[in-house]
């Protein structure tokens, strides 16, 4: 994942891509506290491109939002979700926000929709 910072070397997505990860198909990732171990620039990266990925996607993150998100604050989770065309369905942290737990999601997809009203 360090090589995501590389602008030589494919992107995420794109590798993923290239095995059958289709971006017209809903599509949840999934962080389980894997970004400790990635650079921070490499981090940054990872962000831009997975967040941009299909219009259904969603996420679930249980991990570092460092270097993007150094607090535990909602309002600074929500505005940097925002930043990407995505709704923050849920939050929480640890820690001082050394761990968040977000489920986030493509804001006006009708699965982010649906996941907002049950909630």
């Amino acid at each position: 994942l360090n090589d995501a910072a590389d602008p030589s070397k494919p992107s995420l997505t794109q590798v993923l891509a290239d095995e059958g990860l289709r971006s017209d198909v809903p599509t949840l990732f999934v962080w389980e506290a894997v970004l400790f171990y990635v650079q921070p620039e490499a981090v940054r990266q990872i962000f831009d491109d997975v967040f941009a990925f299909g219009d259904a996607s969603s996420y679930c993150l249980v991990d570092s939002l460092k270097p993007a998100i150094t607090t535990s604050f909602l309002h600074e989770v929500r505005e940097f979700f925002d930043g990407y065309n995505l709704d923050v369905v849920d939050h929480n942290s640890r820690w001082g926000g050394a761990v968040h737990f977000v489920l986030a999601s493509r804001r006006e997809s009708s699965l982010t929709k649906t996941m907002l009203k049950e909630r």
